[in-house]
């Protein structure tokens, strides 16, 4: 028997829609109301006091991605950390990845209307939801994230042992990398047959039929992979520029070329592997139940899983495909944050500690 929507389930049905007019009631009809999501490219790049106060069932624009990485850098008090290392790292990828898929010809450009809409809020989903977990375990002293926002506690406990540890900023961002490309996209690629306003005018109209036609989506997906491999310099240079690094830039880049994303195929590896999961999480999950898109406070686009209300659907399907999930992340993060790259010259957190000379020129930057 199917059950009845809940307002939160309701509101779900507003997301992502720019002109989602208002509900009566609960038990109002919503299918008219919504909207396709205005295109990522087409964004004005600023927004109002009321679209910074919280998140919108909206796109953000480049800008507001920007900016909201740096408000997350603030509010985890981890600047000159190597905590921050991948912050760093991500505001540079992101303003790149943003600039290319807006840019006519670049293969992170899709051609077809629905693969850009999918590809945007992929996007919108990943940042967002990633930005939480730093808020809420990137001091690595304490915090907890729901299980469906970091299954298993990987992210958390990443940063709780890197401080442990004393580990460096080189191996900290190398280790997020694992678990951004691995088990954080296979949740945001399960979410998108869950998002309906994202197929508004497309025929397809169930979760199922919406997994079949992302398989279509797979080429664009798989441009990220060299786009990934062309930018190792970017890696290095923004772990320098924030000073996180004890020596150059350009050799660290080519060390992580070398040693440890060797070609786009080590991205791509990775990246498949999650694909994969992600279709089949999106399969098991029941309409409607997606834990991402639920939240205490009611529904916003991607809902930020660190705030939300649900859990996992108890469904054997789902639990199975939740513990592999946790097996290929952490497999991906304990591979790229190996030992060996202690040698690359990264910061730790000693010689990052208060009243040491390199803290303080990392602060004076």
């Amino acid at each position: 028997m199917r059950r009845p929507r809940s307002p939160a389930a309701v509101s779900l049905l507003c997301v992502l829609s720019t002109g989602c007019a208002e509900l009566a009631d609960d038990d109002a009809p919503v299918v008219d109301t919504l909207t396709a999501p205005r295109p990522f490219c087409e964004l004005s790049q600023g927004t109002t006091p009321a679209q910074r106060a919280g998140w919108q069932s909206r796109l953000w624009s480049a800008a507001t991605v920007q900016r909201e990485i740096t408000n997350a850098t603030a509010q985890s008090g981890l600047r000159c950390s190597p905590q921050v290392a991948y912050l760093a790292v991500y505001a540079r990828m992101t303003a790149a990845r943003d600039a290319a898929r807006c840019t006519p010809g670049d293969p992170m450009k899709p051609t077809d209307p629905l693969d850009a809409r999918l590809n945007d809020a992929l996007s919108d989903a990943m940042t967002r939801n990633y930005l939480d977990v730093v808020r809420r375990c990137g001091a690595g002293t304490s915090g907890a994230l729901p299980d469906p926002a970091d299954p298993g506690g990987l992210w958390c406990e990443m940063h709780r042992a890197a401080l442990r540890d004393n580990r460096d900023a080189v191996r900290v961002a190398t280790g997020s990398t694992g678990l951004y490309l691995s088990g954080h996209l296979a949740l945001a690629v399960s979410l998108l047959p869950h998002l309906d306003a994202v197929w508004v005018g497309t025929g397809y109209a169930t979760p199922a039929a919406r997994v079949e036609r992302l398989r279509a989506f797979k080429p664009t997906f798989d441009a990220f992979n060299e786009f990934l491999a062309r930018h190792l310099d970017t890696v290095a240079t923004a772990l320098g520029d924030a000073g996180l690094l004890r020596g150059s830039a350009f050799s660290v880049a080519a060390a992580l070329g070398e040693r440890v994303f060797p070609s786009a195929l080590a991205f791509g590896r990775i990246r498949d592997i999650a694909w994969s999961r992600g279709l089949g999480l999106a399969q098991a999950i029941p309409r409607g139940q997606h834990p991402w898109t639920i939240a205490a406070g009611g529904f916003t686009f991607a809902a930020s899983p660190a705030r939300a209300s649900a859990a996992w659907p108890d469904d054997r399907a789902v639990r199975a495909h939740r513990d592999a999930l946790i097996r290929e992340a952490q497999e991906a993060r304990d591979t790229l944050s190996t030992p060996l790259l202690g040698v690359l010259g990264g910061h730790n957190f000693v010689s990052l500690g208060a009243g040491t000379a390199a803290r303080a020129a990392c602060l004076a930057r």
